[in-house]
C-alpha cells in the first residue's frame, strides 16, 4: 500500500509542476499579447484569432503553441497518471485479498 501512495503523491508533484508550467507560459502568452495589442486579457486570448493583429505574429504563434502544448501534454500525463494509480491500487487490493503480495 506505501508504493500507491508514493504514486499518489508522485501524480500530485507531476500535477503541480504541469500546473506552474502552464501558468508561466499564460502569462508569457498574455505578456506577448500585451507588447503587440496593449489591454488584453487571458479571457480575450482564448480565442486569438478575434485579434488578427495579434494572431497573425509569429512570436505569439509560437508562445501560444507551446500553451497549447502544455494543456494537452496535462491532459496526458494526468489522464494516464490516474489510471495508473488506479490500477494499481485495485491490483493491491484484489492481491491482498487473495493473499498475493504481488503489485
Amino acid at each position: 500500500m506505501e508504493n500507491t501512495r508514493e504514486l499518489e503523491e508522485l501524480v500530485i508533484r507531476i500535477e503541480r509542476l504541469m500546473e506552474e508550467m502552464i501558468e508561466q507560459q499564460r502569462s508569457k502568452v498574455v505578456m506577448i499579447a500585451n507588447r503587440i495589442q496593449p489591454g488584453l486579457s487571458d479571457d480575450d486570448l482564448r480565442d486569438p484569432h478575434s485579434f488578427p493583429q495579434v494572431s497573425s505574429r509569429p512570436e505569439f504563434a509560437y508562445e501560444d503553441g507551446l500553451l497549447a502544448g502544455l494543456i494537452a501534454a496535462q491532459v496526458a500525463v494526468m489522464r494516464d497518471g490516474v489510471s495508473f494509480v488506479r490500477k494499481r491500487m485495485e491490483g493491491e487490493n484484489n492481491g491482498a485479498a487473495d493473499g498475493d503480495t504481488k503489485a
